[in-house]
């Protein structure tokens, strides 16, 4: 088998809210649209709307909170551990996080397997993160506002991160809207 033509592994980390929003929106039909060659699993926080939407399309879905009661020092170990293994296990070659604020934790997961990861950051950053960015891979910040706020607020240093930077604007297929009145209070507005 030719290496060019070889599957190609991408595990999305998304939505700890267990729900369908925005970023989930913009990143469904990405994936669908994927080439033959990538195959894309998930991890969820657990069963909701999003699980079974994305069991209903025959993805692999993977179930692992990633939040954190008490004892949080304990249960973070043992989910870096449950990461790791998944990523060994499933033989992962790339982690996207689909929001940023997960990010740190499966960060570590990526580094003990040799796995890179590229994070989304799809929401303005409100404090400082800096450290936590510079482990990145690949940052996809969706608009100028929000890679400026990661600047910014979030105190990363450009230089640093310049080369593995990219704003990728999340794209929606409008064509269904056509025609059509935005809502009852919008006055003669068309798409």
């Amino acid at each position: 088998m030719d290496v060019g033509s070889r599957e190609k592994r991408i595990l999305f980390v998304t939505n700890p809210a267990l729900s369908v929003y925005g970023g989930e929106m913009s990143l469904l039909p990405v994936v669908r649209r994927l080439g033959p060659t990538w195959k894309p699993h998930f991890l969820v926080e657990g069963s909701g709307p999003l699980d079974t939407l994305l069991r209903k399309e025959e993805f692999p879905v993977y179930r692992m909170a990633l939040k954190f009661g008490r004892p949080w020092r304990i249960r973070r170990l043992l989910c870096l551990v449950r990461l790791v293994n998944l990523l060994y296990r499933r033989r992962i070659q790339l982690v996207h996080v689909n929001l940023h604020f997960y990010a740190g934790l499966v960060s570590a997961a990526c580094a003990a397997a040799g796995v890179p990861i590229v994070v989304h950051v799809r929401n303005m950053i409100d404090e400082p993160v800096e450290v936590s960015f510079r482990k990145y891979d690949g940052i996809i910040c969706i608009s100028q506002a929000v890679r400026d706020s990661l600047v910014t607020r979030g105190r990363v240093r450009e230089a640093e991160i310049a080369d593995r930077l990219w704003i990728i604007p999340d794209g929606r297929d409008v064509s269904s809207f056509r025609g059509r009145n935005r809502g009852s209070g919008a006055q003669g507005i068309w798409i």
